[in-house]
């Protein structure tokens, strides 16, 4: 079966399941209605006292993503539109993009792991050098601006390894 099909399939998929999480009550972070458990607004310090457990708020291929991700998603699509200068959107819409890219981008590492795409940590050294020569800093000061962004090296180094992933998958199919 052709390859860029099996992609298309597995986004759409992705997209049907996501709607299907918030059919059946999971609640996306920032989205108004009746019940659900509400959350402080990213960026924001949550009350002292216990914290709440991440939830599931959709399922790839039998992959989750969690409320976690997608909120750590909208920070980073509000900080985007800051740097652009633009108004930010509604809570509820920055909920709903972060989770569609966050599908997205995770049936896109799914079909490049089954196509045998692997990046290493040599690969992923390299893009952290390049990243490093593209802002005229040392590798270590990228980690310690990512730092004091929030980012923490594993998650940034993650990052790097999936966006080679879907570039490699793109490369092979052209």
């Amino acid at each position: 079966m052709n390859p860029r099909a099996i992609a298309i399939g597995l986004v759409c998929l992705a997209s049907f399941v996501s709607q299907g999480a918030v059919a059946q009550g999971v609640r996306l972070p920032g989205a108004s209605g009746m019940g659900g458990v509400r959350l402080p607004a990213p960026g924001t310090e949550a009350p002292a006292g216990p914290r709440q457990a991440d939830f599931i708020v959709a399922v790839v291929n039998s992959e989750p993503v969690t409320n976690s991700e997608v909120r750590t998603r909208m920070v980073r699509l509000q900080r985007q539109v800051a740097r652009q200068g633009g108004a930010q959107p509604p809570q509820e819409l920055l909920a709903r993009e972060a989770l569609e890219q966050l599908i997205q981008e995770l049936a896109l590492v799914q079909l490049a792991r089954e196509s045998g795409i692997v990046v290493d940590d040599l690969a992923v050294d390299q893009a952290v050098q390049s990243v490093a020569r593209q802002n005229e800093v040392s590798a270590d000061e990228v980690y310690r601006r990512l730092a004091a962004d929030g980012v923490a090296r594993d998650t940034f180094r993650q990052e790097l390894r999936r966006r080679l992933m879907k570039q490699r998958l793109r490369e092979r199919e052209v």
